[in-house]
């Protein structure tokens, strides 16, 4: 091996390596958009419980009222 093909291979490995870390970064930005997503998601489903929770403490109260007024 000549000098000069050591520096192309190192080259080529300084390529794959910056390859590699421009996809890494895409990957973990990928990985951020989820986990943003997710707990957007979380947020919007413990909203949507405490709404269900609400309104089935609302009718248990009507019927409540609907028992009285019936006795």
């Amino acid at each position: 091996f000549e000098i000069s093909e050591y520096l192309q291979q190192i080259q080529v490995l300084r390529n794959r390596l910056q390859e590699f870390q421009e996809s890494n970064k895409l990957f973990e930005e990928y990985i951020s958009e989820l986990k943003n997503e997710q707990q957007q998601y979380d947020i919007e489903t413990t909203s949507q419980r405490r709404k269900l929770d609400l309104l089935k403490q609302e009718i248990e109260e009507k019927k409540q009222i609907l028992f009285e007024l019936n006795n």
